[in-house]
């Protein structure tokens, strides 16, 4: 494996097992950041902070720039650097919840704030900036497909969402998508993708802020328009399929997930991999249903090992993303221990910040099954080296969501969270 994959799984949180599924070696050998410099290279990144990989003669480090903070990849032989990496919620308070990357705290606690204030302006006038420039920052998922014009637009509203600004969010959606209509969408097929796109990331973000009934009355507006291209109107569906069986409607989503496949065309021709994505919105939605036998026919698709590319390909969500969705769903706390990534190899802990005490998340079941996953991870032989974060922060983990009075905290035993 070439020593920058390797060093970029160590940053995106990659576990050791999950680096020798990928022909990385074992965990043993994984390069856990071993030592720290107090100087190393600072000149390469404007902070003493340096978490230095021996194995692979690399250190990661934090810089800031244009207003933001970015972990830099560096060789740490020649100096050079690899890759500058955005930081996000993930990296920011997955960073704070590893006592691996504790040199790193003062900078990032610096960034954001104690009670994380300093995050939410920084997230705004990042989006802000992005929307002023017209140009997009480094992206992900649907940034791939859209047109350029639209990237910025996207962003920005995931931006507006993170600092709990949804009438943000919203605005630049909408203001984009009066744009698009004013050259015809989503009736002119130039533009109708784009429509398409900013309605799904509307939806995605109602969501994801406790507005389940706004997501869904998105997708019934997008649905109700005629002359959609039949490719696109498969994607709203199996969508909104995906979050009725996560919501628990599962008689609705089985029926708009068998509209979806009418729509998708002979399998033989659809994208490698895609059947596991209409494969595990079936398994959650049966599995609500008490239906056993089409659980384990569905869980066949999903397992396919000629499907098991790790990192997911034509927009499809990789193996382990839809396998971890569908241990939500499922309440399967043992496989959700399993899958998600926490390990002394890496250089923040997102998998372990996604499961602690303080975050919220409104899918029924889902913070109870990351609860159990956390408790058994935490009683493991070899518990992660991991603290819980400070209620003054948890506002702005959950993107100022409220967290439900009912839930109960994951409890961190002492000697957690300390190094030795």
């Amino acid at each position: 494996m070439a020593l920058r994959t390797v060093l970029a799984l160590a940053l995106l949180g990659i576990s050791g097992s999950a680096m020798a599924a990928q022909g990385g070696g074992d965990r043993k050998a994984a390069g856990a950041p071993a030592a720290v410099s107090a100087d190393a290279d600072s000149r390469e990144c404007g902070k003493a902070e340096t978490l230095i990989l021996p194995r692979y003669g690399a250190g990661v480090c934090l810089k800031e720039a244009d207003g933001w903070l970015f972990l830099r990849a560096y060789n740490t032989r020649s100096g050079t650097y690899w890759e500058d990496v955005p930081v996000t919620r993930e990296i920011v308070f997955g960073i704070l919840a590893s006592t691996t990357a504790e040199p790193m705290w003062p900078s990032v606690m610096a960034f954001i704030g104690e009670d994380g204030a300093g995050w939410r302006s920084a997230l705004r006038a990042r989006a802000e900036t992005i929307l002023a420039r017209g140009r997009s920052a480094p992206g992900a998922s649907l940034e791939h497909y859209v047109s350029g014009s639209v990237v910025p637009t996207l962003q920005a509203a995931d931006l507006y969402s993170q600092a709990g600004d949804m009438a943000g969010a919203r605005r630049v959606l909408r203001e984009k998508q009066r744009d698009l209509e004013a050259m015809g969408a989503p009736g002119n097929d130039n533009v109708q993708f784009d429509w398409v796109s900013l309605n799904l990331r509307l939806a995605k973000l109602e969501a994801n802020a406790g507005g389940i009934d706004q997501a869904f009355a998105v997708f019934d507006a997008v649905l109700a328009v005629p002359g959609i291209d039949p490719g696109y109107r498969a994607n709203v569906l199996v969508n909104y399929a995906a979050y009725l069986a996560e919501f628990r409607r599962p008689k609705d989503a089985l029926r708009y997930l068998g509209q979806a496949e009418g729509l998708a065309g002979p399998k033989e021709s659809w994208v490698p991999g895609s059947a596991r994505q209409f494969s595990w919105i079936r398994a959650c939605a049966l599995h609500q249903l008490g239906d056993t036998k089409g659980v384990k026919a569905a869980m066949a698709i999903v397992k396919d090992p000629s499907f098991a590319q790790r990192e997911g390909s034509g927009g499809i969500m990789s193996t382990d993303t839809i396998e971890a969705r569908l241990a939500y769903c499922m309440g399967d706390d043992a496989a959700l221990a399993r899958l998600v990534p926490v390990g002394d190899d890496q250089v923040y802990q997102a998998g372990w910040f996604l499961m602690q005490e303080g975050m919220v998340n409104l899918q029924p079941g889902k913070d109870e099954a990351r609860r159990r996953a956390a408790q058994r991870l935490l009683a493991g032989p070899n518990p992660p080296k991991v603290r819980q974060l400070p209620a003054a922060l948890h506002p702005a983990m959950n993107g100022w969501l409220q967290r439900p009075a009912d839930l109960q905290p994951v409890v961190v035993p002492a000697a957690v969270g300390t190094k030795g």
